[in-house]
């Protein structure tokens, strides 16, 4: 609040000598279909399951908000002594793993305990997603203006997408190349530098939010939403799919470039095989929040009242009881025999490869889980709300000691002895193989946080709420130009460039290019020094000074001072 009380006195200031009228607005820059599903039933959990994430076959995780659940190949059982709370889970393997639990606490399990190394809390008000191309890059995602923080294998940092939609999901091809999806069809893209919002085309009230992102390469990817809408991006342009339902689509997975599936309401499961999209047959009506598999033999979907559904190549298989109620938020397996799917009241399921099972995570109440990653079979966290934190030691879950009570959203490491959670109020926990820590007040950064991934140790993004987007790059968080303003839910990225997605249907693109919106001089940041080329510069038509001309209207005015007003104080990671 201060910042923004800053920069207006400073805008007013110039506005009083340039005896200009005072700024009122801001501005920003920003074998397809085949399969039968058939339903089996064993006796699991009454949550609905979140999300769903696995290092292998053999080690898979779904989250219910509350219960994490883990799968080892053969059977599905609840963790014991996970965190409570989790909504989104990712990791670079067993033993590195983030979680966010609730709005936007954020833990690391590095394979031996969980921690809270970094007080998001502080940072972001939610944070919906998490993703990394390694465990030094790894991004999580904050629902509200575009927020994103980023960790690099040894810090967060915190950053803005750029948009103040929000945002919703977050994946990229590499950590050069990432996007995130979100409010009113926004996409944002980051090229490893900066990211920039891209014009999807659709016009009028009635956008489509994107929900999920998910690609095989820079060159295919694809992102689903309401209104059954899927786009897809071949390197050069976005095209809109004929999908052929109208059923809102939740999460989107695919093995390659000509086998990707996509669930939403309604039990709506859709495959594409390279040409065309079909319907497959699920065998039931319930909402559907997360797919991802193993290989193309080897899919998991959760989602309403636990429902746990498998696909083995040949037919879809209700793996949960179809009586109970709940839901599951996340799924992450290491492999198609140990998969894991936490969702709420501390729910967390194991598939061990024919079975699911729910396992016994000694979370206490109604906590949700809301995140789940390993860096392999006998490493698997799992996060959640008020600050719940869970290990998996390949035989039982255990609860670890968490230095914040924040609900945690989202879960990802690089490896055993470094793995980051993000969650509400800005918080970023680290686990560094012995325990967990805060190490930083990211709560200064961020509200609240959604989503973390990392290309490995040294580069890792966190995004949000705002627009917010963080970046650690091995020792110190730092906060990202971001071109958007709203909720950033998910972020993923595969060597340098990375993706967020959020509201309004926003897929954020960060790549190589480096530079902020407001940094006229070129130094890396924003201060007085610009401020003063815009005021040199003022009225002037061309432009006496080219780079005063922020926004490139051909006129130096005081919307490209409101520009500069706007990233005051920041600097590039």
């Amino acid at each position: 609040m201060w910042r923004n009380l800053r920069r207006l006195a400073i805008l007013l200031l110039l506005s009083t000598l340039l005896g200009l009228p005072p700024p009122g607005a801001g501005a920003y820059a920003a074998e397809a279909g085949g399969g039968n599903w058939t339903i089996m039933t064993t006796s699991l959990t009454s949550r609905a399951l979140v999300d769903v994430w696995g290092s292998g076959p053999d080690d898979v995780f779904a989250a219910s908000g509350d219960t994490l659940f883990h799968y080892d190949g053969n059977a599905w059982s609840a963790v014991s002594g996970a965190p409570t709370g989790i909504g989104r889970i990712w990791g670079s393997g067993p033993g590195d793993i983030f979680a966010i639990k609730g709005p936007n606490f954020l833990f690391h399990y590095d394979g031996n305990a969980w921690s809270q190394p970094f007080h998001s809390e502080y940072l972001a008000d939610h944070l919906s997603d998490i993703w990394g191309s390694g465990p030094s890059d790894v991004f999580a995602l904050g629902t509200f203006f575009g927020q994103l923080f980023h960790y690099d294998g040894s810090a967060w940092s915190q950053t803005s997408t750029g948009t103040g939609r929000e945002l919703y999901a977050i994946w990229g091809s590499g950590p050069s190349d990432v996007f995130a999806v979100g409010h009113r069809a926004t996409i944002m893209r980051y090229d490893g530098s900066s990211w920039s919002q891209i014009d999807t085309g659709f016009l009028g009230y009635d956008l489509p939010d994107f929900n999920a992102v998910w690609g095989s390469s820079s060159s295919d990817v694809f992102i689903v939403g309401y209104y059954g809408t899927i786009l897809h991006y071949n390197g050069s342009a976005w095209s809109q799919m004929d999908s052929g339902t109208s059923q809102t689509l939740n999460s989107v997975w695919g093995s390659g470039l000509d086998d990707v599936f996509a669930v939403g309401n309604g039990g709506t499961i859709l495959r594409y095989n390279g040409s065309t999209w079909s319907a497959m047959s699920s065998g039931t009506t319930r909402e559907l929040n997360a797919v991802w598999g193993g290989s193309p033999n080897d899919v998991f979907a959760v989602g309403e009242r636990k429902i746990i559904l498998h696909y083995d190549g040949s037919a879809w298989h209700t793996m949960s009881d179809a009586t109970s109620s709940g839901w599951l938020f996340d799924v992450w397996g290491s492999g198609p025999d140990d998969v894991f799917a936490v969702g709420t009241a501390g729910l967390i399921l194991h598939y061990n490869g024919s079975a699911w099972s729910q396992m016994s995570s000694g979370v206490a109440g109604d906590l949700g889980v809301n995140g789940v990653w390993g860096s392999g079979p006998g490493d698997v966290f799992a996060v959640g709300q008020l600050g719940t934190i869970l290990l998996y030691n390949g035989s039982a879950w255990s609860t670890m000691s968490s230095p914040n009570w924040q609900t945690l959203n989202s879960v990802w490491g690089s490896g055993p002895n470094d793995v980051f959670a993000v969650g509400l109020d800005g918080t970023i926990l680290h686990y560094d193989g012995n325990a967990w820590s805060q190490p930083f007040h990211s709560e200064y950064l961020a509200d609240h946080l959604s989503d973390i991934w990392g290309s490995g140790p040294n580069d890792v993004f966190a995004v949000g709420l705002n627009g917010t987007i963080l970046h650690y790059d091995g020792s110190t968080w730092r906060t990202m130009s971001s071109p958007a303003s709203g909720w950033l839910s998910d972020v993923w990225g595969s060597g340098p460039s990375f993706f967020a997605v959020g509201e309004g249907s926003a897929v954020l693109h960060y790549g190589p290019s480096v530079s902020i919106v407001g940094d006229v001089n070129g130094d890396g940041m924003v201060d007085m020094l610009d401020l003063a080329a815009v005021a040199a510069a003022f009225n002037t038509a061309p432009p006496s000074n080219p780079d005063a001309d922020v926004n490139q209207d051909g006129i130096v005015n005081i919307f490209d001072l409101a520009l500069v007003g706007l990233s005051f104080g920041q600097r590039l990671p």
